[in-house]
């Protein structure tokens, strides 16, 4: 089967759905043969060493960018389409509409719609909260929906690159690691993590904290000010691009999305942030499938926890190394039944051979490419600006 992953890339490319992208065609690339385009007005540093890898730069979308897709799928006969967000499915939905091949979308993560969700007739679902939001959506009705939780494999680690950032770190210290990126949507997870090592050096423990991700917004500015001297914060490239080689340099990892997934199949215990409290809270066998029903969200509901009980339990843990090494297995035997990629590839098969041609929808067609438009026109307008 040849299969096309389609993705937009409008920023720097390196969030955790094109992480998520990767490692599943990589995955399908063992028994398929595999093509990745990405469009929009950057190219992404994650795909740029692949085989078949075509980065299709615009300005804005026009059809000219359709009929270089179109090429791609007539030039190496392409037999599904497979795209990895709501923009790069405006491409694929066109793309399909003309040469009849099949195409399905994935909402990779992220908060349920607030607006517009285009219509799709095969929609995959990294998170129960999504289920849940698609299964009650009137407009998805005829729409097959699947569940299938974000998917991750064991990363080779980078000793060399891990030797050089715990230079200036304590070497006593316990280490905890937040891999994001700097934007809104992560601001909390950030600075929770801050909070709790705060709490944890004010009550004498040795503790450090390592936050590696890119610049995505004034968010990197606030949190540089606020951030005390064991922080240590790392923007660079060399670091922030695939920076799950750079797990195993910490004892805890604070993990939200695909990261905290990365993070446990590594076999590293795992804090993730809750929606109410301040700080993150451990993942246990009591909690995680509820972690798992919102894809490690910052929006992540625990009933009946307090953010007392919950300091306590992380203090315990990291003052216990049997407890510790304990959760770490715990975790790493989970991440291996219910992350690994390699369970999924038949899985992904099966959808592939039995999806359909996205269905001619003139109305909600000229509705997505609205909202395709959008962040386009407003990255012009910001270069015309300045």
């Amino acid at each position: 089967m040849n299969i096309l992953y389609l993705i937009s890339c409008l920023k720097q490319g390196k969030g955790g759905h094109y992480y998520s992208l990767k490692t599943t065609a990589d995955e399908m690339n063992k028994t398929n043969r595999v093509f990745i385009a990405s469009i929009g007005t950057d190219v992404s540093p994650v795909f740029k060493n692949m085989q078949n890898y075509f980065p299709i730069t615009t300005r804005f979308p026009t059809y000219e960018s359709v009929r270089k897709i179109i090429s791609i799928v007539k030039e190496n006969n392409i037999d599904v389409i497979h795209s990895f967000d709501d923009n790069a499915d405006f491409f694929a939905r066109i793309t399909s509409n003309i040469t009849k091949v099949p195409a399905l979308l994935t909402k990779c993560g992220g908060p349920i719609p607030k607006k517009y969700y285009p219509k799709t007739r095969t929609l995959v679902v990294f998170s129960l909260e999504d289920m849940h939001y698609f299964n009650k959506s009137r407009k998805h009705q005829r729409t097959n929906l699947l569940h299938i939780p974000n998917r991750v494999c064991a990363t080779e680690q980078d000793q060399i690159a891990i030797k050089e950032l715990k230079k200036g770190i304590d070497p006593e210290a316990t280490i905890l690691l937040r891999i994001s990126r700097f934007s809104k949507l992560h601001k909390k997870s950030i600075m929770d993590s801050i909070n709790i090592v705060k709490c944890l050096r004010k009550d004498g423990l040795k503790v450090s904290l390592l936050v590696i991700g890119t610049k995505d917004s004034d968010v990197y500015e606030e949190i540089i000010k606020q951030a005390p001297i064991y922080v240590k914060i790392v923007t660079d490239d060399k670091y922030t691009v695939n920076a799950s080689r750079l797990i195993n340099i910490a004892d805890v990892v604070v993990g939200t999305g695909r990261g905290a997934m990365e993070a446990a199949i590594q076999g590293c215990a795992l804090l993730a942030p809750v929606e109410g409290l301040s700080m993150p809270v451990l993942v246990t066998k009591d909690n995680i499938e509820t972690f798992l029903e919102y894809n490690f969200s910052s929006r992540t509901v625990v009933h009946g926890i307090s953010l007392e009980a919950e300091y306590l339990r992380v203090k315990n843990i990291l003052t216990n190394q049997k407890m510790l090494s304990n959760m770490k297995n715990f975790i790493r035997c989970y991440a291996e039944k219910h992350f690994n990629i390699f369970e999924v590839r038949d899985k992904y098969e099966t959808i592939y051979k039995e999806c359909p041609p996205c269905e001619l929808n003139i109305i909600d067609s000229i509705i997505h490419y609205y909202y395709t438009s959008k962040p386009y026109l407003s990255k012009l307008i910001r270069r015309f600006k300045s």
